[in-house]
């Protein structure tokens, strides 16, 4: 009887955690700070490469700037770049994406 009411509580507790990942994504009620002033990138190294914008993200308890970065280029397709969009859940991380 204890294994059974220990094994299902592991069971809710397990559940609840992934619920998160379920919904879509991580909602975050604080807003993210407005971004740097001058995010310029650097030299590329290389050709056919897109500059991905730096971006604030959540840590669980904070935002963490994360600088911006190169990647190899998609012929046809565009670099739509990430954002933070308010929802009524709360801030939620957008990818960046190929378009």
């Amino acid at each position: 009887m204890t294994r059974r009411i220990l094994f299902t509580f592991m069971l809710v507790v397990f559940c609840i955690g992934i619920l998160p990942a379920c919904s879509g994504g991580t909602y975050v009620q604080t807003a993210p700070p407005e971004p740097p002033q001058v995010d310029r990138p650097p030299q590329p190294r290389g050709q056919n490469v897109v500059w991905v914008p730096g971006h604030y993200e959540w840590t669980g308890n904070r935002y963490v700037w994360r600088e911006g970065y190169w990647i190899k280029s998609k012929p046809g397709k565009a670099w739509i770049a990430g954002r933070w969009e308010r929802t009524n859940r709360g801030w939620r991380w957008i990818k960046g994406h190929w378009k």
